[in-house]
């Protein structure tokens, strides 16, 4: 939060602020997250919640968040659950978000089910080869019809 705080300058920057999560429970990431999304949507920040297995499980609190964060292990993330999820939180307006996409083919996946944008550490291993790499998959999907943001740190 105090990140957050000394950064506020850059808040209508950002695509979103993510909420602290547990990697693959969503029970865990919902109790840890909850009283961070007020305090990141007051600081100016469009708020994230980041998803994870078990999510179709609960009663999602759709109000305190603007983008929904797709997580949790390959298995869910590519699952019919991550894609109902996204379905609904496309139909609420929410900005869909996939994280560890670190491949053509994941990108397209992402795509598919309706996330408008994607994160992953590929070009993050040789960044002057990778890079390169990673805007020319965003160029395909985007050519096949999508509109994925391309943001550069």
């Amino acid at each position: 939060m105090r990140f957050l705080e000394e950064h506020g300058d850059r808040a209508k920057d950002c695509l979103f602020a993510t909420a602290p999560d547990v990697v693959g429970d969503a029970r865990a990431t919902m109790l840890r997250s909850a009283p961070f999304l007020p305090e990141i949507r007051r600081r100016g920040y469009p708020v994230a919640l980041v998803g994870q297995n078990g999510l179709e499980d609960l009663a999602v609190p759709w109000d305190t968040f603007d983008v929904l964060f797709l997580g949790g292990d390959t298995e869910w993330k590519l699952g019919d659950h991550a894609r109902a999820l996204t379905a609904e939180a496309r139909r609420r307006s929410k900005w869909v978000h996939m994280g560890r996409v670190n491949s053509l083919k994941r990108l397209r996946y992402a795509a598919s089910i309706g996330c408008q944008s994607a994160d992953g550490t590929y070009v993050a291993f040789g960044p002057d080869v990778n890079l390169p790499k990673c805007l020319e998959w965003v160029r395909k999907v985007n050519a096949e019809g999508s509109q994925l943001v391309v943001e550069a740190a």
